[in-house]
């Protein structure tokens, strides 16, 4: 049944036979090990072995092929007596027919018929070879994408650190304008939009796709559905958070509901234009910034399992500590939603849920709730 052998005459088997043996292997056993010398030569009787070669710069291994039933280990040895250029090790329970070959030698100069095996062995190398070829050129081309991503991540890193950079520049400025403005949705209109223009150049010269920044339409239905079943539950919660710690410290505000208070102008017409600022421009602008040009570059960079976690984590980081001129409240009433918001996006990563799931929240706490 071994087909490596089918040429050979059955004198030349009985032959054969007669210089090899039986070595049986248990699922992780190597049969050979990068770097040893031996002229030993394996056929694989029974079970399944797989050819890894071991990635210095990465310290792991890298499957080149798998070997099944009839198939030779180990005839690279054949060439030259140099060492072993790549290991071999059982996937199942494996049964191997172990020869040399010295020994084979001794029978084919005896017996020229016997030639047959070093012409399988030739063919069986070419193939080898082809492997490693397709190896090589799957190992550059792992490595070619590598080097791009470094460099996008380097052009990502470097947009942002310039943005935190020229941000901290203007603070004080800024802290002395907010004093003067009747409401601070203008100037977080004023600061998103300037945002929006590094976020640009995050997408350009870090080669990222639209959809990696949140801008595609894929899976926009459930994202919607679960971003108004969630949010519903949300705004419960902040309700109900609200009239306990009204309760427990009367100070805190006279009303449950007070639409008005966030509003330095108290009038319905200033209520209305702070409402749609906010819904209009203000929101949308919020997500593109932190979820598209932070989260989703994040989630790409970042390697490991819990890459997700730390993407969102590091984005609403970033984008409140870039409010706390503020004040400590704005900041961290920015990161805590944003860390909800920012779990939405990494189920779906399109803007469109997350979007909705801000204006229903944010809305709310904002000129409802008086938050």
């Amino acid at each position: 049944h071994l087909s490596f052998f089918s040429d050979l005459p059955k004198e030349n088997l009985h032959h054969l036979f007669k210089i090899t043996k039986e070595i049986e292997l248990n699922p992780g056993d190597f049969a050979i090990r990068e770097g040893e010398r031996s002229n030993e030569f394996f056929v694989i009787l029974e079970g399944q072995m797989e050819v890894v070669k071991f990635d210095q710069e990465h310290q792991n291994l890298h499957v080149i092929s798998t070997l099944s039933q009839g198939q030779p280990i180990g005839e690279m040895a054949w060439l030259n007596n140099a060492p072993r250029s790549a290991s071999v090790r059982a996937l199942t329970k494996v049964r191997l027919l172990s020869t040399s070959f010295d020994d084979i030698q001794v029978i084919a100069d005896k017996e020229p018929g016997f030639y047959r095996v070093f012409k399988q062995i030739a063919k069986n190398l070419s193939q080898s070879l082809h492997a490693t070829d397709e190896f090589a050129i799957r190992a550059l081309e792992r490595e070619v994408r590598e080097n791009r991503l470094r460099v996008s991540f380097g052009n990502f890193l470097l947009n942002v650190i310039v943005a935190l950079c020229l941000f901290a520049m203007v603070l004080t400025t800024l802290v002395k304008v907010i004093q003067e403005l009747p409401d601070t949705t203008y100037l977080s209109v004023s600061f998103l939009t300037v945002m929006l223009a590094f976020i640009y150049l995050i997408k350009y010269s870090s080669n990222l796709t639209l959809k990696t920044l949140g801008l595609t339409t894929q899976n926009w239905r459930p994202a919607v559905s679960e971003a108004f079943i969630f949010t519903l539950l949300f705004i419960l919660l902040i309700t109900l958070l609200k009239g306990l710690i009204m309760h427990i410290y009367p100070s805190f505000a006279t009303h449950l509901f007070e639409p008005f208070r966030t509003v330095t102008t108290p009038t319905l017409k200033q209520w209305l234009i702070s409402s749609a600022l906010y819904c209009l421009i203000s929101v949308p602008f919020q997500e593109f910034a932190t979820r598209g040009g932070l989260q989703g570059p994040l989630t790409v960079f970042l390697t490991g399992k819990h890459k997700t976690f730390l993407a969102i984590l590091y984005s609403n980081l970033i984008f409140s500590t870039m409010h706390i001129f503020l004040g400590l409240k704005i900041a961290l009433l920015v990161f805590l939603p944003g860390i909800y918001f920012g779990w939405l996006y990494s189920r779906y990563p399109t803007l469109i849920g997350v979007i909705v799931a801000h204006l229903m929240l944010g809305w709310y706490a904002l000129f409802v709730l008086g938050i």
